[in-house]
């Protein structure tokens, strides 16, 4: 597959503030290791425990995951990291600080205070795969239009992000699981040295990075792809009786990547899989890639660990002001005004926390302001009822040919979340969805399903139900059940 009126609290509740020491200059280098690491179905096929041995392997400071399905926070978890980022599927022993704007395509790492390198991480399209196509005997042109149609497009939006980022003197990273070969690795020499290397091809997706300015770091310090082809799909985990395997006939090449931009040197990178770990958990080999880095001040931002907490939370708040700052407030969305209003201490970097015991649910927009009162950053921030999972509604009867209307609050902000329309009593595990469309990792927002949607629209008239489903996967987290007459 597929890939309200709120309610006003009183001022001031009790917060603390443990703002450290500013820091204006990154001129020293640092080092970081970066990892990614596609964990197949959540990480579950062979068993969760040998997920997180899997991603400890790596030896990772920060990690790319795909397929994450809703097991984000579990990963963190299991490997005692506090920082996660569900919405781009990141897990790091390093804080994680979203961008001002919070954009899709990159967080920030904090790799030291006030210092901070920028990643981003894809999962691009699965089909149609373009070394199937060369194994069946394809012509290159044919690949290379699938290509510049299907991965070309969904990996741009990110590595135009990132170049700007990098441009402005931040090292950046940009990695995952991108479905497509190397142009690096198909060349005169490697014909013929597995099946489905049938011709030399220049692959868009690497080709595009490359001419943008991005170096391949497994390919750069492992310069010949005959003696060190560095494959990591598909990997030998053992055959799972209750989900798909990869059969004897896959062709077997290196699709995962670590590529780096800006002000970075590479210094090690290896391919992490089943001499690593036994038994090794996906059917992809993991890749960690060590680089020195000169880090980057960042802009003016405002950033809390996670986007959606329960009332009564004790929610960490980090900051970065380029001059000193003055304050952090919360206000409740079309409140009266402030919740809470923290003192920074006229620090340029720090984490505070807030203090969430008695906030209503709702949105509330974080503010960090200077010393003279200007706004500085913002943020989003959503609390929910410790005893209220997330909402789904719907119009509980629709014209037969009329949009379907789907709004959400309290979801749980994954990557994949999506929507789906089945039948009344239908099993998501089982019976296969009418109409669907990605959340786009919001906690609060709505979707129109017309004959724009993933499906077959309109829908007969009959009795059907409207379901949020997490990361990609069949788990249903709310319903709403609807009528078309």
């Amino acid at each position: 597959m597929k890939r309200a009126a709120f309610v006003t609290i009183g001022l001031a509740t009790l917060v603390a503030c443990t703002a450290s020491s500013s820091s204006q200059t990154t001129e020293a280098s640092a080092t970081i290791r970066i990892g990614q690491l596609n964990i197949e179905y959540g990480g579950e096929v062979i068993d969760f425990d040998a997920t997180v041995a899997a991603a400890e392997a790596l030896g990772a400071d920060v990690i790319g995951v795909e397929e994450a399905w809703g097991n984000i926070p579990d990963l963190a978890e299991g490997l005692g990291w506090p920082y996660y980022d569900a919405s781009r599927q990141i897990v790091s022993r390093l804080p994680l600080l979203q961008a001002p704007g919070n954009p899709s395509e990159y967080i920030y790492v904090e790799v030291s205070t006030g210092a901070v390198v920028a990643i981003g991480n894809v999962h691009l399209p699965s089909a149609p795969y373009g070394p199937n196509m060369t194994r069946r005997g394809d012509p290159a042109a044919d690949v290379l239009a699938t290509e510049n149609e299907v991965r070309v497009p969904a990996i741009e939006p990110f590595a135009t992000a990132l170049a700007e980022v990098a441009a402005g003197g931040t090292p950046s990273f940009l990695v995952g699981d991108f479905n497509s070969p190397s142009h690096l690795d198909w060349n005169d020499a490697t014909v013929g040295s597995r099946p489905h290397v049938t011709y030399p091809l220049a692959w868009p997706v690497t080709e595009t990075l490359e001419r943008a300015g991005y170096q391949d770091s497994y390919r750069q310090l492992h310069p010949d792809p005959v003696a060190d082809p560095g494959l990591t799909w598909p990997a030998a985990r053992p055959a799972s009786k209750d989900s798909w395997n990869p059969g004897p006939a896959a062709p077997a090449d290196r699709i995962d990547y670590i590529m780096a931009i800006g002000p970075v040197t590479a210094t090690d990178s290896r391919v992490v899989g089943e001499d690593d770990v036994s038994p090794w958990p996906s059917d992809h080999r993991g890749l960690v890639s060590a680089f020195t880095v000169t880090p980057a001040t960042p802009p003016a931002l405002v950033a809390p660990d996670q986007r959606l907490y329960a009332a009564g939370a004790q929610i960490p708040v980090h900051f970065h002001a380029s001059a000193d700052s003055g304050q952090v407030t919360a206000a409740l969305a079309g409140g009266d005004g402030a919740v809470a209003t923290v003192d920074t201490s006229g620090t340029a970097d720090g984490t505070i926390t807030l203090d969430a015991t008695g906030w209503a649910p709702g949105r509330y927009d974080l503010t960090l302001t200077g010393g003279d009162g200007a706004e500085l950053a913002s943020a989003p921030l959503w609390i929910q009822d410790p005893e209220q999972g997330p909402l789904l509604t719907v119009a509980e009867v629709i014209d037969e040919g009329d949009p379907i209307d789907v709004s959400w609050m309290n979801a749980p902000g994954n990557r994949w979340d999506w929507i789906g329309i089945y039948r009344r009593g239908a099993d998501p595990n089982v019976a296969w969805y009418l109409l669907w469309a990605y959340t786009d990792a919001t906690i609060e927002g709505a979707v129109t399903l017309d004959e724009n949607a993933e499906g077959k629209f309109p829908l007969p008239p009959g009795e059907y139900t409207a379901m949020l489903l997490v990361d990609d996967a069949y788990e249903a987290v709310a319903t709403a059940d609807f009528t078309i007459r």
